[in-house]
């Protein structure tokens, strides 16, 4: 059985961040006050140095901030003097000079020369409008009626389940409908519970200040479609709005037209069918205007940045429901679904505009399924509105590769879709992001959760749902499920690592480099894919970086739910990779970054032409320093070996242009 590295990391490392103690009788713990910062706020965080023993210590506090790949900022050193078994906490502050993706606070406790202990934790400092750039999507916990105890439980979910698992933007469930009313009612508030799931609205209002305070961003679920009471209210008092089936069925249901337009007909049956869904009509303003009401009433009550739709509105729902064809009020046949791509960018940029209009900053997310079979030059309207401005996609598709049979069930196609869509999300100026599979037992394996995330993040695609990390702290320390506490162990390190390399992993104007055979090759062992994650990043000063994602494959060509360590590929040994220069190019220096090494990162020595290369004194824009680095020749080649390749890791090269 392989022993990979990932088992031996996961020994070392706290739950909440990167830790080592050297000593056993000091321990020390990071812990930023957010996740993510706004830009141009101060960061606050906050370290624990506790001293084990009896007696008094006395040691020096040393912290410094690190971002991009080993850019430094020192702190001021504390002195601290803690009494036997004891904990202090130290504050500390750091004012980033502008927006700065994948940060982290290294705290060192010295005594004299000698290091005791030393931990670390990771947050990224974005405008705020633009977080699912560095997204790691999760839920809320239905929170029920108000109590200490509910209160409690939201706390240890957010600290425990959201925080440490790096989850940054968080999906709200707490609505009577998702279209019709995304707000509780006079009853509702009236009753702190809301009518049609349970959720107590005050302790909801209580865990979203929770999640507000730790720089945790808030989507609301909506979709195009509305059901429950408020559905079956709209259905009645405004049948015009909704479609309806050859016979004259409202949508969804087995009520006839007249039924709905007079109450009195009523019966107990028909209070029985109020929880089907109904479809208003898709292309209607007015209809629409509902919708861009709630979401603005959302914005207001709730709080929320923004929404994710679980089907946006387009009539392409309309081919939806197999074997029935739809009409509008005035028995109009449903358009066509060739015209569904313009109608709904019609209709997608009419609702966008009329909330931007109020709120500029307000963030749009949808579902989408996008298949490979489109042609990579095909302009969709819909899909350019859908992710205009930091939209995102969110593929819901690939929460069900793992089933045999399914179009995407290929590790290498399931692959091949993802990166499709990151093309796509990045043409139209948004971002990618990728269901993962449920992380229950009985649902996907283990070994099958390590597989995907690594890949979802070498395409691109941020995790959406990534249940693994948070779903077992829903209801309180007393009941975490204790068979799903190896999926965060597991999942934890590769989140980390994203938030902590978000500049390299979803820095700005990264472009993916189409034809990587013209500037790169590499040998290895046994295959390793890495031709479809190649990408440039510019960095302003004749500075760029060429990261290549190296993915180890799974052994088995299908995924399999309930994978087993045979699938996970063995580490391979000396992975070479060869960077072909333009004239007037030299390579600085280069790095490989993997949340399966210690640090998550190394040094990587360089080879020009099968020489060494010359130092020179490079010039650091973003921090006003010089330092000595080798580099490589003007022409030439520029050859790294990677030690050892586990599942996933990124080799960067840092270059100059003269």
């Amino acid at each position: 059985m392989t022993n990979h590295p990932w088992k031996i990391l996961l020994a070392t490392w706290f739950l909440g961040g990167m830790a080592v103690q050297l000593q056993a009788d000091i321990k020390v713990r990071v812990w930023p006050d957010k996740t993510v910062y706004d830009d141009g706020e101060a960061c606050a965080i906050k370290v624990y140095v506790t001293n084990t023993t009896a007696s008094l210590r006395k040691v020096k506090l040393k912290a410094h901030v690190e971002y991009e790949i080993d850019t430094q900022v020192f702190l001021p050193e504390k002195e601290l003097a803690i009494a036997g078994g004891k904990e202090e906490m130290t504050p500390l502050s750091w004012q980033p000079p502008k927006s700065v993706l994948g940060c982290g606070l290294v705290a060192q406790v010295f005594d004299g020369a000698t290091l005791l202990a030393q931990g670390a934790e990771y947050f990224n400092v974005i405008d705020r409008k633009n977080i699912a750039r560095v997204g790691i999507a999760g839920q809320t916990r239905i929170s029920q009626s108000e109590d200490e105890t509910q209160h409690a439980f939201n706390r240890f979910f957010v600290e425990e389940g959201l925080r440490k698992g790096y989850i940054n933007i968080a999906e709200l469930g707490a609505y009577r409908d998702a279209f019709a009313e995304l707000t509780p009612n006079e009853d509702d508030l009236k009753n702190d519970f809301l009518g049609s799931v349970p959720y107590g609205v005050k302790c909801t209002k209580q865990q979203i200040q929770l999640m507000k305070e730790n720089g945790i961003g808030l989507t609301l679920y909506a979709t195009a479609y509305t059901n429950f009471p408020p559905g079956f209210e709209l259905a009645r008092q405004r049948p015009d709005l909704v479609m309806r089936y050859e016979r004259g069925q409202a949508s969804a249901s087995v009520f006839e037209v007249k039924e709905l337009e007079n109450p009195q007909n009523f019966t107990m049956q028909h209070y029985k069918q109020v929880f089907c869904s109904w479809l208003p009509d898709q292309t209607s303003r007015e209809a629409l205007d509902i919708a861009i009401r709630e979401l603005k009433k959302a914005r207001s009550f709730w709080g929320i940045d923004g929404v994710r739709w679980d089907g946006h509105y387009s009539p392409r729902l309309y081919s939806c429901y197999p074997g029935h064809t739809f009409f509008n009020y005035k028995g109009e046949p449903a358009p066509p679904l060739s015209d569904s791509d313009r109608l709904t960018a019609q209709s997608m940029r009419y609702v966008k505009d009329a909330i931007w209009k109020e709120y500029p900053d307000y963030l749009f997310m949808a579902n989408y399924i996008w298949p490979v079979e489109i042609p990579p030059d095909q302009r969709s309207e819909e899909h350019a509105v859908m992710l205009e401005k930091g939209g995102s996609a969110c593929n819901e598709e690939v929460k069900s590769c793992s089933t045999r049979g399914h179009p995407y069930n290929r590790w290498a196609d399931m692959s091949r879709l993802l990166v499709f869509q990151y093309d796509k999300a990045r043409e139209y100026g948004g971002y990618a992001y990728a269901y993962a599979e449920f992380p229950f037992p009985n649902n996907v394996s283990l070994t099958f959760s390590r597989l995907q995330y690594p890949l979802f993040y070498a395409a691109r695609n941020r995790p959406w749902f990534a249940a693994a990390l948070y779903n077992h702290f829903l209801h309180g320390p007393d009941r975490v499920d204790q068979k799903c506490l190896p999926f965060s162990d597991a999942i934890r390190p590769i989140t980390r690592f994203a938030t902590r390399y978000s500049a390299v992993l979803f820095g700005y104007e990264i472009d993916r480099i189409k034809n990587p055979d013209a500037l790169l090759t590499m040998t290895s062992p046994q295959p390793v894919w890495w031709k479809d994650y190649v990408h440039v990043r510019p960095l302003g000063s004749g500075a760029k970086q060429v990261t290549v994602d190296l993915l180890n494959p799974p052994t088995q060509e299908f995924a399999r739910a309930f994978a087993d360590e045979t699938d996970a590929p063995p580490p391979q040994k000396n992975v070479a990779l060869t960077l072909k220069l333009k004239p007037g190019e030299t390579v600085t220096s280069a790095w490989y970054l993997s949340f399966e090494i210690d640090g998550m990162r190394q040094k990587l020595d360089l080879q020009a032409d099968g020489k060494p290369g010359k130092e020179v004194t490079i010039y650091n824009p973003m921090t006003g320093q010089s330092t000595k680095a080798a580099a490589q020749p003007a022409a030439g080649t520029a050859k790294v070996i990677v030690p050892e390749l586990g599942y996933w890791g990124i080799v960067v090269f840092n270059l100059r242009t003269r």
